[in-house]
Order: structure tokens, then C-alpha cells, then sequence
């Protein structure tokens, strides 16, 4: 069997910040094998590995108030361990990717503003990685963070109500 790991993974072995994210990843993995098993419930499978496909069933059985908070907390979960990683490893990791070689290269005004429409649009790992990286404020990152989380979920609840 062929294990793949990830660059970022396979540079920083040992580092606190990936103990969570390891930890997530896991159970993400655990919930993915255990799908057809949880496909009768839909919040389990999403808190356990939230796919776009688990997250629109998800949505389609669930109170909105109860599958925003929940989910946002679930995918919010090592968010901070991500910005983290970024600011004390960041630009040890930053040539491991294209993007963040680029943005480098930008002035640092332009770094923070960049990494912001990244957040903005989807605060995923390597986004919050970033932000920890050019050194942005964690309070800024912690709301954009927490509002882009929102209205993604928030559109799935409206796309799975508007295909009804």
C-alpha cells in the first residue's frame, strides 16, 4: 500500500501544531470509510467528515441554527493550530507552495490584503497558514474566519432549499 504524505506534513514531523490537525484528519478519514454505514444520518457523518456531498444531505434534515453551529465549529476546529503553524513555521514552509511564493513576493501590504480575499472566499488550511505567515492579527483572522465559515454553510442551507 502506497501511503502518501503531505510536504507540509513530512517537513515539520513533530510539530505541536499538527497533533490537532493529525487528530482531525483521522477522524475525517474515519467518518469518509464510514459513510455508507451513517448515510441514514447525515450530521453525524458531516461532523465526523464534512465533504461538500455529506454537507448537503446534512443540510436538507437539519435545523439551520443547530447545522451552522455545529459544522462551523467542526470545520473551524483546528483553524487556529493552521494560523499557528503559520506564524511560528511559515516561511520555512512558504516554498513548499506556488501560491504562497508568490504572495511573498509582494509588498507586505499587498501580502495581508491578498491572504484577506483568500480568507474571504474559503479560510482553509493552507489560506490560514498563510495569514499566520505574513503576519496578520489573529482577532482579524478569527472573524473573518468565523463569518466565511458562516455564510458557506449558509449557502448550502439556501442551495438545498432553493432544490427542493
Amino acid at each position: 500500500m502506497l501511503v502518501r504524505i503531505h510536504p507540509l506534513i513530512s517537513t515539520v514531523v513533530g510539530e505541536r501544531a499538527l497533533r490537532p490537525i493529525s487528530a482531525i484528519s483521522i477522524i475525517s478519514a474515519v467518518g469518509t470509510v464510514l459513510s455508507p454505514a451513517l448515510f441514514k444520518a447525515p450530521l453525524v457523518l458531516s461532523l465526523l467528515s464534512p465533504r461538500l456531498p455529506f454537507l448537503l444531505l446534512a443540510a436538507g434534515g437539519t435545523n439551520p441554527v443547530l447545522f451552522v453551529t455545529l459544522i462551523g465549529l467542526r470545520l473551524s476546529i483546528t483553524d487556529w493550530h493552521w494560523f499557528d503553524l503559520g506564524r511560528r513555521r511559515g516561511r520555512d514552509l512558504a516554498m513548499k507552495s506556488r501560491i504562497s511564493r508568490k504572495i511573498l513576493m509582494w509588498n507586505p501590504r499587498a501580502q495581508k490584503i491578498g491572504v484577506i480575499a483568500l480568507l474571504v472566499v474559503r479560510p482553509i488550511s493552507r489560506h490560514l497558514l498563510l495569514s499566520g505567515m505574513v503576519g496578520m492579527k489573529s482577532r482579524t483572522v478569527a472573524v473573518i474566519d468565523v463569518v466565511s465559515t458562516v455564510v458557506f454553510l449558509s449557502l448550502i442551507i439556501m442551495t438545498v432549499q432553493g432544490l427542493r
